[in-house]
């Protein structure tokens, strides 16, 4: 896995933003795995994320989810996936942060703060 390496709970992470062509929002690449002996759940919809622009003002940004598969999922032990997320923005950005600390499902959760 390549990218900004956390660790929340079970679940092991890099985060590094994507290049994707027909995307017209900030791509964020996200690859996890349960470290654990035991099934975990992964929730990408907790993730919360922050653009910044050039001029340093920052946006609250929202998942491009237009089917709704954003949901807790588990994951078995030992597994690991890989997953891109695209979020919209109206703005230009240089810079996007996710809090990845509520990924693993727990309430309430330490925010882990990404930047890239």
């Amino acid at each position: 896995m390549t990218g900004t390496r956390q660790t929340v709970g079970c679940i092991d992470l890099a985060v590094d933003k994507a290049a994707d062509a027909l995307a017209e929002g900030p791509v964020v690449s996200y690859g996890f795995g349960n470290r654990c002996r035991h099934p975990v759940t992964v929730d990408f919809a907790s993730v919360r994320a922050r653009g910044r622009t050039a001029d340093g003002v920052e946006h609250d940004l929202i998942a491009f989810d237009p089917q709704h598969e954003l949901r807790p999922l588990p994951l078995d032990a030992m597994f690991f996936g890989h997953e891109n997320i695209e979020y919209v923005s109206s703005q230009p950005l240089v810079e996007v942060c996710v809090d990845v600390g509520g990924i693993a499902g727990e309430q309430p959760h330490d925010e882990r703060w990404v930047c890239r």
